[in-house]
């Protein structure tokens, strides 16, 4: 149901990657409960002001920020270089199109945000994230060699097997020779 969620139900290891997810239905169930709940509690809830109510929902926003890597490339422009953080795009994917990549993510969502924060438009925002796609599959390749796809923006499993397919074919980290661009 979401990333706090998924992060508490995880067993990782010590570079907080994921081993496994203990799948459990209580939880959901309890949560649907909870809602179901609510309905009836609907006198009580008003009680609560709507500022303790954002308050919550901006500290659960907040906290679920570092796990999302959108917004760790985003902290990475004001970053030197040598303190990046280990991970397989910054090692394998030169700086200046990691940060090109994360700049077109960026306009993307400010894009969606635009769109849905003007009444008269904001109809039109299905359409912006349907024109994602083909952003993705069209222009993005001419960008970005499908490696630096791969490393930027694919699956963990996809991933790991490039990195497999690295190691077998010799390919060292860029992390010397392009953290100067």
């Amino acid at each position: 149901r979401s990333l706090n969620h998924l992060h508490a139900l995880g067993n990782k290891t010590s570079d907080n990657k994921f081993i496994d997810v203990q799948e459990t239905r209580l939880s959901n169930l309890f949560v649907h409960v909870m809602v179901l709940a609510s309905i009836f509690a609907l006198n009580v809830i008003k009680l609560i002001p709507v500022p303790v109510l954002y308050g919550v929902f901006l500290f659960m926003g907040l906290v679920s920020l570092s796990t999302n890597q959108m917004w760790g490339r985003f902290m990475m422009y004001f970053m030197q270089p040598s303190k990046y953080p280990d991970h397989p795009y910054t090692k394998h994917v030169s700086p200046r199109k990691m940060h090109c990549y994360t700049l077109i993510q960026m306009g993307l969502f400010g894009l969606l945000y635009a769109v849905k924060s003007y009444k008269t438009i904001s109809i039109a925002f299905p359409l912006v994230i349907a024109a994602c796609i083909p952003i993705r599959l069209y222009v993005l390749p001419r960008i970005f060699s499908q490696d630096e796809l791969i490393l930027l923006d694919a699956e963990d499993k996809e991933i790991d097997a490039w990195m497999r397919d690295a190691a077998d074919a010799g390919i060292e980290a860029q992390v010397d020779t392009s953290r100067s661009e």
